[in-house]
């Protein structure tokens, strides 16, 4: 049990840019700022309904949370 611990703690609070961690969680930043940049360009396009933008900000906000470090 302690081993997990310390795993978990080690990926919590790993600083260091090159580790696969960090590149997965700064690439998982880049994908939800191109889906929100994606859904106010549809926004704007007036294409979709209301209904159907707010679903898609309800999950990229989701994703955003989940991914935060």
């Amino acid at each position: 049990m302690l081993a997990t611990a310390e795993a978990l703690d080690r990926m919590l609070n790993e600083r260091d840019p090159g580790s696969p961690l960090r590149q997965r969680r700064e690439l998982q930043r880049l994908l939800v700022d191109a889906q929100q940049n994606a859904l106010l360009d549809a926004r704007s396009g007036g294409t979709y309904s209301s209904h159907t933008l707010e679903r898609a900000q309800n999950f990229i906000d989701d994703q955003a949370a989940r991914f935060t470090s």
